[in-house]
């Protein structure tokens, strides 16, 4: 039986289906998917698993959005913007 709140509980889910899993450190991916795991299986969480699903989402997102910055990052644009022969200089 659940100890969560309907409320609680969605954003329990939410904060589940919204972590990106390949972004999760290998390092904390077991803990999370034991976490997820026992949630699954019983619908109930202490306050400390669900403090620690939130570090690792937070974490995650950090680690998603440094991958993408570093993917989408073009040398050639960077160098043109910053050593513009053009582009007066002080």
């Amino acid at each position: 039986m659940s100890n969560l709140t309907p409320e609680k509980y969605e954003r329990v889910c939410a904060l589940i289906s919204g972590t990106h899993r390949p972004s999760i450190n290998r390092r904390f991916y077991a803990t999370w998917a034991s976490i997820v795991e026992q949630f699954n299986a019983t619908g109930s969480l202490s306050h400390a698993q669900i403090d620690v699903l939130i570090k690792i989402n937070e974490i995650a997102s950090i680690n998603y959005t440094k991958s993408r910055a570093a993917r989408n990052y073009d040398f050639n644009a960077t160098a043109n913007r910053v050593f513009n022969p053009t582009k007066p200089r002080k």
